[in-house]
This record gives structure tokens, C-alpha cells and sequence, in this order.
């Protein structure tokens, strides 16, 4: 099995990823292609999770702009009580959409580890009869689409999901500036 991660951690892209060579096996170019459109539905959901983290990340910048803000407050206790309820709901949201996507990545890993599976097991049925290989690819053609076509649905899932995680936070931090300036 080749390597699949980089030397700093980070995951190759499947057009990175090179096999060794046999003597017989599928069309190369077919299995190209679909190394491609696989490969360019884990980049999008890797963009996507990147993506997720620098709206985190920006926030938090929001928030502790406005923790210091409050800091002015002459009831500092309720000020900070009021942020903190905030951050620990935007917290949880975030944590929530995380675990949702790893989950779906998760599947998606069985699935593919699945897929590979089978797909080394036609091979293989494929050397001994060749009668039955056209059988064969377009079964596992179909069930290639079919993974991708999941893959790129968990992917609008998550990113629906993170919007819309991303527009409950900012309402919240919204409300959370209402009612500090309420306060005053």
C-alpha cells in the first residue's frame, strides 16, 4: 500500500498517490479519471473544512473584540456571563458540525476502503476469466459513480450545514451586541 500523507501530516491527493505496476488490470485511463473525480471531491471537502476553520477563527476575533468591549461594562459579571453563554452555544454549533463531518468523512473512508476492496477482488476474478470482465467494470463503474455521487452529497450537506451554523452564531453574536448595548 502506498503512502497517503505528506511528510508534514498533511494528505496527498489521490493524483499524487502512485501503485505499482502489473501486468494486466483495468483501462488505465478510465481508472485515471476516476482517481480524478475523486480526487477533486476530497480537495473540495478539504477546501470546505479549511474554509470552516478561518470562519472560527474570525469569530473568535469577533468575540473577544466584543469580551473587550464589555470589559467598559459596569456590570462586568453579566457582561461576561452574556459572552460566555454566546461562545459556549457557537462553540457547541461548531463542535456539533465537526463531529457531523467527520462522521461523513468517516463513511466515506469505509466506503472507498470498501470499493478498493472490491475492486482488487475483480481484478483478480477478471485474470482468471476474461469472458466475464466487461461484466465486471461496468458493475464497478456504477458503483465508482455512485460513491462519488455520495461523496459530493456529504460534501453540499456539510457546507449547508456550516452556513447555516455560521448564520446561527452571528445571530447570536448580533443579539449578544443588542443586549450589551441595551445594557447601557
Amino acid at each position: 500500500m502506498p503512502d497517503t500523507f505528506h511528510e508534514n501530516g498533511s494528505p496527498m491527493i489521490a493524483t499524487e498517490i502512485t501503485f505499482a505496476k502489473q501486468f494486466s488490470g483495468y483501462d488505465r485511463e478510465q481508472v485515471d479519471r476516476y482517481v480524478n473525480r475523486l480526487s477533486g471531491a476530497y480537495q473540495t471537502a478539504f477546501t470546505e473544512y479549511n474554509e470552516l476553520l478561518a470562519a472560527y477563527k474570525e469569530l473568535k476575533q469577533r468575540n473577544d473584540l466584543l469580551e473587550d468591549a464589555a470589559s467598559n461594562r459596569p456590570d462586568p459579571d453579566l457582561v461576561t456571563k452574556v459572552l460566555m453563554d454566546s461562545e459556549a452555544t457557537a462553540q457547541k454549533r461548531i463542535a456539533d458540525a465537526q463531529l457531523e463531518a467527520q462522521v461523513i468523512i468517516n463513511a466515506a473512508n469505509v466506503i472507498a476502503e470498501d470499493t478498493r476492496a472490491d475492486a482488487i477482488a475483480t481484478m483478480e476474478k477478471a485474470k482468471q476469466t476474461l469472458a466475464e470482465a466487461g461484466e465486471m467494470e461496468e458493475r464497478a463503474r456504477l458503483r465508482s459513480q455512485k460513491i462519488v455521487d455520495d461523496a459530493i452529497t456529504a460534501a453540499t450537506q456539510v457546507k449547508a450545514i456550516a452556513k447555516g451554523c455560521l448564520l446561527q452564531i452571528d445571530d447570536i453574536i448580533a443579539q449578544t451586541v443588542s443586549d450589551l448595548q441595551q445594557m447601557k
